[in-house]
């Protein structure tokens, strides 16, 4: 298995960084796990264009997740893509088809099958992966546009298991409450470092059996927590290295 973080920046943009993007692959499959500014770049530098790819998920709807997304299926069109592509979204799946169309970007101009489907049904299309929703977007519960009558505050983790692997990509959350039943089993976590507060970071990597990836901040951020804590198993996402499981 590979994994390689294409993007790891926080919400702010970070110079040097690009927003959030994950790629995986297992035998024959390629999964990028969020859209964030800059992927279709970094698709290109990793020669993953084209038809490479075979489903897009979003855990959630913040800028820095999905706003690649238009970029990324131009690039696509442009490429001559073939091969159909499943792009899965947390939520509000009709009004976000209206948005790409709204760029112009009209799915029977494609010359490939681009097909809509909820997160909650990742797994029936992409064996060996699981939707965790997350509590990242339920402060947005008192907060939210009261015209947003649809907003339903979805936001989810996932959970690949593959080749005899276990491996955790949480996206943005706020607790890790329910990673405490699964933590001793990761192979790999790849977790976020910013909203998450640093004594819950360290205490989940001290459960993982195998490497905690610090996601989702500053390059210098991510570095220092690692630093102060040398006894465990942490590291600094960089998005020039490729992990091999």
């Amino acid at each position: 298995m590979k994994i390689k973080i294409l993007g790891s920046a926080p919400g702010l943009p970070v110079a040097g960084q690009h927003h959030a993007c994950v790629w995986f692959n297992w035998g024959s499959r390629n999964v990028i796990f969020d859209c964030g500014d800059g992927a279709a770049s970094r698709l290109t530098e990793a020669n993953l264009g084209g038809d490479v790819i075979d489903h897009i998920v979003i855990s959630h709807l913040h800028p820095d997740h999905v706003c690649g997304l238009f970029m990324v299926l131009q690039m696509f069109y442009l490429q001559g893509r073939r091969k159909q592509l499943d792009i899965f979204l947390p939520e509000r799946i009709q009004k976000f088809t209206n948005i790409v169309k709204f760029f112009y970007l009209y799915p029977k101009r494609f010359g490939f099958d681009l097909t809509w489907k909820s997160c909650s049904e990742v797994g029936n299309t992409i064996p060996g992966v699981t939707a965790l929703a997350n509590d990242h977007l339920l402060k947005y519960r008192d907060r939210h546009d009261d015209s947003d009558t649809d907003a339903s505050q979805r936001s989810y983790s996932f959970l690949l298991c593959a080749e005899g692997k276990k491996i955790m990509y949480t996206s943005d959350i706020s607790s890790v409450h329910f990673l405490r039943d699964i933590a001793a089993d990761l192979d790999l976590m790849i977790i976020d470092s910013l909203h998450v507060p640093r004594e819950d970071l360290y205490s989940m990597a001290a459960l993982v059996k195998g490497r905690t990836v610090l996601n989702h901040g500053s390059l210098q951020g991510m570095k220092a927590l690692v630093a102060a804590c040398p006894t465990l198993n942490l590291i600094a996402a960089r998005e020039d290295e490729e992990i091999i499981l």
